[in-house]
């Protein structure tokens, strides 16, 4: 058997654990993942109906035209109704399974690949597979595989990247080497286009491709790349551009907060989240850091052994991580660490590679790569396992809540906000982030399946019937119970202002019905 045919069992163990991954989190529309996988399902259907995209904050367009061919093609093979818009309405989940689907399967493509890729630069097996190890080194990682997000989609073109970087390094074919300028600045620019905080990969060819004139064959290219990938977009340019300008100049997140870049209290307490949260990632950043200061002190004396591309890729990939803890730093969650997250596995494996030579040739380097791939999977197995457990758990209180529904407010009237485990509040949700003319045909079809559906805009604080038409509701406590549904409880004082003046009510009060683990609330209004 053929030693790289090997390479296809983390792809495999990828592709069962995402699926059990998407078993345990459930249906698309549990607590809190409406947004984004919602948000990307309705705007992939407009793109598909050649109407754009009302969600350009990332600007996420690729994802959305991927999301667009999908989606048509699973209306030709299976539809239960003659029109899109109507069938995905109607049917979301079954739409977003298949989208999911194919994301799972596309990254485990990308991990073969990149496993291939590997392999044969450093003819060793081992050393393919540890890069297959990627999706296991962080649950923040893992967590994506089972969401339609950016982040799901990037992957592929993130870890195509980084391979391909580091077969650029060690390739002895100089002909050859002009080809990675236009593929590299092609991805790059699908990259940028997907999610601009992806920026920090972009300096990994930036910084070791040499000389002036490639770099700016690089740029171009990317550049063009990123605009062929956005034109279905580019009348929207103009929000994405002031989203992205508020991001950055303003030091609260999604672009709130004073009118300043960094907040300096809250930046460095936002690093030490991050070497908290990340120990992986900081063991591998500091193992870099390490090596390269090393191999800068003595240069001239292994000259012979570390080559000025590997200490090239060393400081690109060093710098790739530090520029993003300082992007992160500004506005910190632990799911924005995600392309530097990646790059764990590639700056441990590169520095070993050049410590072996140095050192510990002796040894022999599978003896090297199989304490790492050990390490490695089992760390990956731990990670695995966390993760299923934190999904099944918010699976359940999830449950707990449509089982309180279901028994004991059965069709009672509710109000919902956004990140409630609610089909209706998940296409609700998702409606108001579709481009403004694909909306009537939209809320035609929400509003025929769910009539009377009450949401409030927590963000504008803003009580409204979906279909437009206020009616005054019964709240007497024998015939139509009213019910509220949150996951924060600080909107509650806004809500009950704005329904006692759109309903002309006075004196109304939220009791409290339910509350899970998750944190979703459920208000009785009397």
């Amino acid at each position: 058997m053929k030693n790289y045919l090997l390479l296809l069992l983390i792809p495999l163990i990828f592709i069962v654990y995402s699926f059990a991954l998407k078993n345990a989190d459930g249906p698309n529309y549990n607590y809190g993942m409406a947004d984004p996988s919602y948000v990307y399902l309705l705007n992939s259907l407009t793109m598909s109906n050649l109407e754009g995209s009302g969600h350009t904050d990332h600007p996420g367009t690729p994802l959305q035209i991927a999301g667009a061919v999908i989606l048509k093609t699973y209306f030709y093979i299976s539809h239960e109704k003659d029109n899109i818009t109507e069938d995905v309405i109607y049917r979301p989940e079954a739409y977003l399974r298949v989208f999911d689907h194919v994301l799972i399967f596309l990254n485990a493509i990308g991990l073969f690949i990149s496993g291939l890729i590997i392999y044969f630069v450093f003819k060793n097996v081992m050393a393919g597979m540890i890069f297959q190890s990627i999706p296991f080194v962080s649950i923040n990682i893992l967590e994506v595989f089972s969401l339609i997000k950016t982040e799901n989609f990037a992957f592929f073109f993130i870890i195509l990247q980084i391979a391909l970087i580091i077969k650029y390094i060690y390739d002895p074919d100089r002909d050859k080497k002009k080809y990675y300028l236009y593929i590299s600045g092609l991805i790059c620019g699908i990259i940028l286009a997907t999610k601009i905080s992806f920026l920090c990969i972009v300096f990994l060819p930036l910084i070791v491709f040499p000389g002036f004139r490639q770099k700016m064959v690089f740029v171009i290219t990317m550049i063009s790349g990123f605009v062929i990938s956005v034109v279905p977009v580019l009348s929207n340019m103009e929000y994405f551009i002031n989203w992205i300008s508020n991001l950055f100049f303003h030091s609260g997140r999604y672009g709130s907060g004073d009118a300043s870049i960094i907040n300096s209290s809250e930046f460095f307490r936002n690093i030490l989240k991050i070497f908290s949260n990340e120990k992986f990632f900081v063991f591998s950043y500091l193992f870099l850091f390490g090596t390269s200061l090393f191999i800068f002190i003595n240069r001239k004396k292994n000259k012979d052994i570390v080559s000025s591309g590997e200490i090239k890729l060393c400081i690109a990939v060093l710098f790739a991580m530090s520029i993003h803890i300082l992007m992160v730093a500004k506005h910190y969650s632990s799911r924005y660490m995600f392309p530097a997250l990646i790059l764990s596995v590639p700056a441990l494996f590169v520095s070993v590679n050049i410590l072996y030579r140095i050192y510990f040739l002796k040894f022999g380097l599978r003896f090297f790569y199989a304490g790492m791939l050990s390490f490695l999977l089992l760390f990956g197995f731990y990670n695995g396992r966390k993760q299923l457990a934190k999904s099944n758990y918010i699976k359940s209180e999830c449950s707990k809540l449509v089982e309180f529904l279901n028994t004991d407010y059965n069709g009672v009237s509710q109000v919902l906000t956004p990140g409630i485990t609610s089909e209706k509040a998940a296409l609700i949700f998702a409606y108001f982030y579709s481009p403004v003319k694909s909306r009537p045909a939209l809320s035609k079809y929400i509003d025929q399946r769910f009539p009377g559906l009450y949401w409030y805009d927590v963000f504008n604080e803003k009580l409204i019937l979906f279909n437009g038409k206020y009616e005054s509701l019964n709240i007497s406590d024998d015939k139509r119970p009213i019910i509220y549904r949150t996951t924060d409880e600080n909107y509650n004082e806004a809500f009950i202002r704005n329904y006692e003046k759109l309903f002309k009510k006075s004196n109304l009060k939220l009791t409290k019905l339910f509350s899970n683990e998750n944190g979703e609330l459920i208000y009785k209004i009397e």
